[in-house]
This record gives structure tokens, C-alpha cells and sequence, in this order.
């Protein structure tokens, strides 16, 4: 299949009135059944109105994609891709290059938002464009290549197959171009075979995760897109202001105690901190007590010590985190790796049993080059070990056998998932359609939160952690609702707790409830009654 180049033509004829400052004025409308691209401008009351590519995207579904009193299937051909940016990409204001995904996701069938860093949204902007809206479905699989007003849809089945990271090689090498010259966003085997969890990766480790993105572009059969660095200007309002305000922001991130750690680790210290807290999620949730690991060895300084690292940021961004990294030992040693943040030494080390760092770090990576979520690898996995360990299923059923903390085994459970093989085919609908299928005591391990929204690794991105997570997560100990809510789990307490110099003690509780025949082991960390300081109350 031979390119086909289009053009896309900016509206000609009466002036337009001035852009607000940062926006490149101009949408990438793609319509992948017809072969066609266009420019479409927007004007300066829907900018302001419709801020960022999340405020965007989510009115190009309302207006777009709804049917009834719902919204159109995730794999119908009217669902739309929106990838977009904000007003501060390609400006010179830390974590502002990356984009955003808004889409009819897979994993609920309902609109979802995602974000992912890098250089995509930059490159994008000085090609003109504030977003790319991807509509229709491609007979043959193809990548989207833009360079400035050159827009052409490609044939792309040499590359199937590959990985997000053999994509973005072999891109780089077919095109030319060297370092950030290219942004390349695609999918791996997993986007390919329409695993509902699939996740869209770019830019070698930033990864775009949530509700099945990377399934709808397989979907799409859009296998990439890829961006070169344009050439067009980028105007801002108050160059000074904006160069003034980065500095400034920038300042306070490297001298204010409680920022600097997230500038120098970024969510790294996140293993400790929620392991003190005992909301670290350990073997699918079955515990949060960490036993004889040394937690000392997982605190961010001792975290970075083990890896050789090579830089890997974000345009226009110092934070010190989003590393390649080199393993220095083990069985891994030698692969070069991107650095796991929090949910990834969660998602692909704790939430399945695994503590060694190296093999965490290497799993970590598999999962972004196969490219699904991480978190969802961590709920699937974690389910698939503690059935085999329980007995509601077994090896015949699995395809192998998987203990906790096996990290190769894992990984050769992804590949089965990623390519929809055997008992994969069934994991990649995500583990809970897996467990419903199953039923039974299947179906009461799983690691949910009501109307199939996730339970976050953190677990729960609030700032009452376990209070609200607990009662909405369905578990083989049914929902601990009663015997949760007299205990003082409230983070407000522990903050002035410590404030005021309150020591604090770990206690380990068995939560059950009637419906349960077990029951799960939390460690919970409470004030002690002094110095004026008592639990907040109930609601």
C-alpha cells in the first residue's frame, strides 16, 4: 500500500480573530475509513472554554459520539481518538509536552481521560496543531506520519508485532531522524489483539494506560503516530510572565521541603510512605504487611543506587525522574530499562508478590513495550497467583504455574495476554470480566471498586486513603463496611498526629465480614491517645 499524502488546508478568507497565547489555533481532523485529513480551527472562546486536551476531547464526545442516552460502542467506527494538548506545550514551563487521550475507552465502555509526558504535545504544536481527532476504522493496518502541513496515512504492517519500543526504533531508523527530531506514540501486541486493557506508549517509557486507549487505536487498526519537531512559531501572551512563572515554580519545587522529594524521585518514596500507612497493596490486596523485607532498601535514595541511569525527561523538564536506567546485576543484567515509578514497583512488584528490584524494574518494561497498564497487569496477575494458590484454579486451566513473586512467569503470562492465547484470551478482558466468567470464589478476589471504575495502587488517589477504597472494593472478604468504619483510618488524624510529634503504632487487624468465610490482614497505623490528639470522628 503506497502512502497517501494529504493536505491539511487552514481555513482561508475573512482574518481570524488573535489566539489566546499558547494555542496553535488549528484541530488535525483524520478520518482513517475515507483517507482523509483536514485543518479545522477553533476559535478563542472555545479555547478558553474548553481548556487543555481533556476539556476538548471530553466536548468532541459529547457532540460526537452519543447515541440515545449513552455514547457509541468503544469499537465502532464513530468512536472518536482525541489526542490532545494544553495551552503550555512546546512553551518553556516543566511537564507541559505531553498529551492527552480521550476516547470511548474498552475497558468500561464509557468517555475516559488519560495522560501521558514526553515530547508528543511540543512536536505537535510546532507542526500547527493543538490536537489530532481520529475518526473511522482503516481497512489496513497504518501510522499517521505529521510533518507540519505534510499529514500522510502510511502502511504500517511492517511493523506489526513489534513492541512500543522496536516501533519507535525502526521509525526512527525507516524516517531518518535522531533523538526528539521524532515523537512516536503507538501501540504494541497487546493494542493489536484488542486486549481492553491495552495502553498507547511513547517517547520510550510515557505511557498513556487507562480504560483500554490502546485497544480503540488497534481498533482503529492505527498501528502509530508519529510527530516530527516542526517548524512553526509558537506565540505566548507574556513571553516574560510565562518564562517568570516556570522560574519560579521551578524554584519552589527544588527548595520546598515538602516538593523537593517529588522533584529529585518524582513518586518514589510512595513504596515506603504507603507501606508505614498500610496501604501498601501486597499479594492482590490479601495483606499490606510487608514482613521481613528490609523497607530501608526501598526508600528512593537506596531505590536509585541500584541502577546505572542515562537521562530521559520530558521537554522543557528538570525533574529529576522518567530515567532509563541499566540493571546492574541478576539475571537481567545489562537490560536497559525505564525507571518504575510508584504504581510500577506496585503494580509489577508488590500487588504479585515480588520484592527483587532488578526483576521489578524489567517487568516494569515489559508490560510498557507490550503496552497495557501496569495496574491492571498488577489486579490480574495478583488474581491469577492467588487462585492457583488457592485452589479455584489450576495449572491445566492456566497454562502454567505461577507462584508469588515469580517474575518470569509473570512476564510469560503478559505475552500470552498480548496476544489473546490460551488462558490470555481470557485475562485480556480484564479481571473482572475474567472473574465474573469464572464465578465462585473467582469472582469474590477480584480488585474492583463499584460500576467497574479501578482501585487505585495508591490504592486509592484521595485523601482518605483505605476509609473510602475498602468499602467500595469487592474482596473474598465481602465488603468490610461495619468493621472499617469505627477504626480511626483518617490520614487528617495522622497529619496532626505527626505535626504534633504523636508517635504512631502498628497494629495488624483482620478484616472480616458476614459474607466472608476469611478474612484479609491490613496493618494499621493509628495515632496513640496524647498530647491532645484524638482519631477524627465518624461521619
Amino acid at each position: 500500500m503506497s502512502p497517501v499524502t494529504l493536505s491539511a488546508p487552514k481555513q482561508v478568507g475573512k482574518p481570524q480573530p488573535a489566539l489566546p497565547g499558547g494555542y496553535a489555533g488549528q484541530i488535525l481532523r483524520v478520518d482513517l475509513s475515507k483517507r482523509k485529513a483536514w485543518g479545522e480551527p477553533w476559535t478563542p472562546e472555545q479555547m478558553r472554554e474548553l481548556i487543555g486536551g481533556a476539556g476538548l476531547g471530553a466536548m468532541i464526545l459529547y457532540r460526537e459520539t452519543r447515541k440515545g442516552k449513552g455514547n457509541v460502542s468503544w469499537d465502532h467506527p464513530d468512536n472518536r481518538l482525541v489526542l490532545g494538548t494544553g495551552p503550555l506545550a512546546g512553551l518553556p514551563v516543566w511537564g507541559t509536552g505531553g498529551l492527552t487521550v480521550v476516547t470511548i475507552g474498552a475497558l468500561t465502555n464509557g468517555p475516559t481521560s488519560t495522560q501521558a509526558n514526553g515530547f508528543f504535545g511540543t512536536n505537535l504544536k510546532y507542526c500547527g496543531y493543538d490536537a489530532i481527532v481520529v475518526q473511522g476504522q482503516a481497512k489496513d493496518w497504518v501510522y499517521l506520519y505529521i510533518d507540519d502541513d505534510r499529514i500522510e496515512i502510511r502502511d504500517a504492517k511492517s511493523y506489526l508485532g513489534k513492541d512500543t519500543w522496536e516501533t519507535q526504533d525502526a521509525l526512527t531508523r525507516d524516517l531518518g531522524m535522531l533523538g526528539h527530531q521524532l515523537s512516536v506514540y503507538s501501540i504494541g501486541p497487546a493494542g493489536e489483539h484488542l486486549v481492553r486493557w491495552a495502553a498507547i506508549q511513547g517517547d520510550y517509557g510515557h505511557v498513556a494506560s487507562k480504560n483500554g486507549v490502546g485497544a480503540v487505536m488497534g481498533k482503529k487498526k492505527l498501528k502509530a503516530v508519529a510527530i516530527v519537531k516542526g517548524t512553526k512559531a509558537l506565540r505566548a501572551a507574556d513571553p516574560r510572565g510565562v518564562v517568570q512563572a516556570a522560574d519560579d515554580i521551578a524554584h519552589d519545587l527544588k527548595t520546598d521541603p515538602s516538593a523537593r522529594s517529588l522533584y529529585e524521585y518524582g513518586t518514589l518514596p510512595g513504596v515506603v510512605n504507603l507501606s508505614k500507612m498500610g496501604a501498601l497493596p501486597i499479594r492482590n490486596y490479601t495483606t499490606s504487611v510487608t514482613g521481613d523485607v528490609d523497607m530501608k532498601s526501598w526508600e528512593a535514595p537506596r531505590l536509585r543506587e541500584g541502577f546505572d541511569h542515562r537521562g530521559h525527561q520530558c521537554n522543557a523538564c528538570g525533574m529529576h525522574h522518567c530515567h532509563m536506567s541499566v540493571i546492574r546485576q541478576g539475571p537481567y543484567k545489562g537490560k536497559i530499562v525505564d525507571e518504575p515509578e510508584y504504581e510500577g514497583w506496585s503494580g509489577a512488584g508488590w500487588t504479585i508478590g515480588a520484592t527483587d528490584q532488578s526483576g521489578i524494574a524489567w517487568l516494569n518494561t515489559q508490560t510498557d513495550r507490550a503496552c497495557v497498564d501496569v495496574n491492571e497487569f498488577g489486579w490480574v496477575i495478583g488474581w491469577v497467583m492467588e487462585g492457583l494458590e488457592k485452589g479455584w484454579l489450576t495449572k491445566q486451566q492456566v497454562g502454567l504455574d505461577l507462584k508469588w513473586g515469580d517474575v518470569a512467569g509473570a512476564n510469560r503470562l503478559l505475552q500470552m495476554i498480548s496476544t489473546r492465547e490460551g488462558f490470555g484470551d481470557l485475562l485480556a478482558e480484564g479481571v473482572k470480566r475474567a472473574s465474573e466468567k469464572l464465578g465462585g470464589e473467582a469472582a469474590k478476589a477480584t480488585t474492583t471498586a463499584r460500576a467497574g471504575r479501578r482501585c487505585s495502587t495508591r490504592p486509592r488517589r484521595r485523601r482518605r486513603r483505605w476509609r473510602p477504597a475498602i468499602p467500595s472494593t469487592r474482596r473474598s472478604s465481602g465488603c468490610p463496611r461495619a468493621s472499617i468504619r469505627s477504626t480511626a483510618w483518617r490520614s487528617p488524624s495522622w497529619s496532626r498526629a505527626a505535626a504534633a510529634g504523636a508517635p504512631l503504632r502498628t497494629h495488624s487487624a483482620s478484616v472480616s465480614s458476614p459474607r466472608a468465610r476469611g478474612s484479609r490482614t491490613f496493618a494499621v497505623r493509628c495515632p496513640r491517645r496524647r498530647a491532645g490528639i484524638t482519631p477524627s470522628p465518624k461521619p
